[in-house]
């Protein structure tokens, strides 16, 4: 039994990677005509990838979201609204520096301003603004606010911003945004999305999670736009 789930799991994985892999050392051989360097390293480190993200997402599936879901849902009966904004600004926060994608965005932005914009500037100021950005999307959730009410007005600041601040740092800030859909931050803001909206709505209201990490996405995008305006007149 055991030996059938690890099974049935790993191939969800293997079809998840091997496709693309192939694809790209297709490409590579086949039409840039170019070899692939290191060629036993690249097969090491793609089947530690696999290994790793099965760990990986078993992990989140027994632990991660199964607490999110009851944190969320035991949030709203149990916690005053100050309480519920502190959580969500720490959990956004953690989440964030917690999350590969920033980890490798802030050494690639480091590297390429030849550290003008150090990594902990960078890894800090955008969990910042998702932490801000879990915020306002747990208030919607909590308020039964409309999507478009929140929606709209931010898009339109963002924009604004996008236009006031040096372009270098408008591209900067908006790839920012990525860091919501990682693999620490989905998985946990839409347990822990989830479960408010249900314990609020019941389980028929349980889609009001949804949203939450396109506005959580906005907050770092806020926050480097900020950064590159005041950058940008220094």
């Amino acid at each position: 039994m055991v030996m059938k789930y690890l099974l049935s799991a790993m191939k969800e994985v293997i079809l998840a990677v091997v496709p693309v892999s192939l694809f790209l050392l297709l490409f590579q051989t086949v039409i840039l005509k170019s070899p692939v360097r290191d060629f036993h390293k690249v097969v090491l480190g793609l089947t530690l990838t696999i290994f790793g993200m099965r760990l990986f997402l078993s992990s989140l599936n027994t632990g991660l979201i199964p607490l999110g879901e009851n944190v969320g849902a035991t949030l709203p009966q149990k916690a005053t609204l100050w309480l519920i904004i502190i959580f969500s600004l720490i959990i956004g926060y953690i989440a964030a520096l917690a999350e590969p994608s920033l980890i490798v965005f802030a050494k690639k932005i480091e590297d390429l301003t030849s550290g003008a914009m150090s990594r902990n500037l960078i890894m800090h100021s955008v969990a910042a603004g998702l932490s801000m950005g879990f915020v306002l999307g747990i208030l919607r959730i909590v308020y039964r606010g409309s999507f478009a009410l929140f929606l709209i007005p931010f898009v339109i600041l963002l924009a604004l911003l996008s236009y006031l601040s040096p372009e270098k740092y408008a591209l900067i800030a908006w790839d920012a945004a990525g860091v919501a859909s990682g693999a620490v931050t989905v998985p946990l803001f839409l347990a822990v999305g989830i479960g408010t909206a249900s314990v609020i709505g019941g389980t028929s209201s349980a889609m009001a999670g949804f949203g939450l990490i396109t506005l959580s996405a906005f907050g770092p995008v806020l926050v480097m736009l900020v950064i590159g305006i005041v950058a940008g007149r220094g």
